[in-house]
């Protein structure tokens, strides 16, 4: 895994720091504190082992003041804060970090604009950048939806987006921690969604299929060797950079990290977790079996497939009979949208679609195969894009609904329940 190195943020990061420092009681006594400062949020902990902060307060808008060469004076509406630095040159640090958390806000840098789309917990806005004038998206979760769930899955994404930084994924500007909302400023992605713009561009051939799915594996073994799963990889989060390119020329991005993982020492507990979509989770999660970063190829290979042939390769009339499907890899390379697709893809497409994950394709190594290495692909017209324009459709009138799929853990674990019941039953 390679050295964890933090994306620069437009307006100053936020403030990130912690130690000890001698904080005033109001009894008059001073004890010895373990404070940490996140954002705009200082916590303070009895002692660094805690796992629980005593309190925790936002100190956004709060007055700072220094006295003398170590003593620091927070006051807010709610109290007053008194502490002393153990050294000269932390009372620096301290300094520079409380005036992070006090004076870096969203509405300094950045101006609200119009609604483009919303989500169970979060909405997504167009927004301005004060300075520069630059077009970008902001997401704003609202703090009082969240449960100590939803809480410790947004202090993840935030962490994992403030280490990603490489072409094929969407860019972090900025992120800030308000007393009601957390905003995550990215860069705008004017091309919309990968499938719409396939759909629109009339023809796409299988050279333009490799040329996308490239990009796609690009991002995601970059994403692996840092250790991040991102555990949700479906159309609707492949997004394009500009709308009026042709296939040839379309620029990919992976967004939304909210399902997102970091995988390492003292996270196998967490790559248990049910999570994912519907028709695109592998099969070791449906079977709520402990998984790796190859889910993600699992999902690459859905995607793949569907680009190719403009048809889903596991359905069913219900979410049941799709993960049975999965949990077999049940699907069919039909004459009637194959016909026109190489052998090396559908090489491609087995390979990624294996169930068992040792015999899966990594994402380094798709990016070997043949098919993704060939200059002499087809550049026919494919007959997928008239099923994509069917899905496309189908999907934004589902969306009228707002199905939870991806967050709702509970209904994953549900399905993977019955499935479990269901393969007892037959074997009985």
């Amino acid at each position: 895994m390679n050295t964890e190195t933090l994306v620069t943020m437009r307006h100053g990061p936020p403030a990130q720091y912690r130690g000890y420092l001698i904080k005033k009681c109001r009894t008059f006594s001073t004890a010895k504190r373990w404070v940490v400062v996140a954002g705009s949020t200082v916590s303070n902990y009895r002692d660094r082992d805690m796992f629980e902060p005593s309190w925790r307060l936002n100190v956004l808008g709060a007055q700072l003041e220094r006295i003398g060469k170590r003593k620091l004076k927070l006051v807010t509406k709610e109290r007053t804060l008194d502490f002393t630095a153990l050294s000269d040159d932390e009372a620096e640090k301290w300094y520079d970090a409380f005036k992070q958390a006090v004076e870096r806000s969203f509405e300094r840098d950045y101006e609200l604009g119009s609604k483009l789309g919303e989500g169970a917990f979060a909405v997504v806005y167009n927004a301005y950048d004060k300075v520069t004038g630059e077009e970008v998206a902001v997401k704003v979760i609202r703090k009082a939806s969240l449960d100590s769930a939803d809480v410790a899955l947004l202090s993840r994404e935030m962490h994992i987006l403030m280490t990603v930084q490489h072409p094929n994924c969407v860019a972090t500007y900025d992120i800030y921690d308000a007393p009601d909302a957390i905003y995550i400023v990215m860069e705008k992605m004017k091309g919309g969604e990968l499938f719409d713009r396939i759909a629109a561009a009339g023809a796409f051939s299988e050279r333009d299929a490799a040329h996308v799915f490239r990009q796609l594996m690009r991002g995601v073994a970059y994403l692996h060797s840092r250790g991040i799963a991102h555990r949700d990889l479906k159309p609707e989060n492949l997004l394009t950079t500009d709308r009026d390119v042709p296939p040839a020329k379309m620029h990919l991005k992976i967004a939304d990290f909210g399902l997102a993982n970091m995988i390492g020492k003292d996270t196998e507990s967490l790559m248990r977790t049910c999570i994912g979509t519907p028709g695109y989770v592998a099969p070791e999660i449906v079977k709520h079996q402990p998984y790796t970063i190859k889910v993600d190829c699992w999902s690459a290979g859905v995607i793949l497939f569907i680009m190719l042939s403009g048809k889903m390769p596991f359905y069913g009339k219900d979410d049941y009979e799709i993960m049975r499907r999965i949990v077999r890899a049940q699907y069919k390379f039909r004459d009637s949208e194959w016909a026109q697709v190489s052998d090396e893809a559908k090489s491609l497409v087995r390979s990624l679609l294996q169930v068992d994950p040792e015999q899966r394709l990594s994402a380094e190594g798709a990016l070997r195969h043949p098919w993704c290495t060939s200059n002499t692909l087809s550049v026919a017209s494919l007959s997928s894009t008239a099923g994509l324009r069917a899905m496309q459709e189908a999907k934004r009138n589902k969306m009228k609904a707002a199905v939870k799929a991806a967050a709702d853990g509970t209904r994953m674990a549900q399905l993977a329940h019955e499935l479990e019941t269901m393969d007892v039953q037959q074997k009985a």
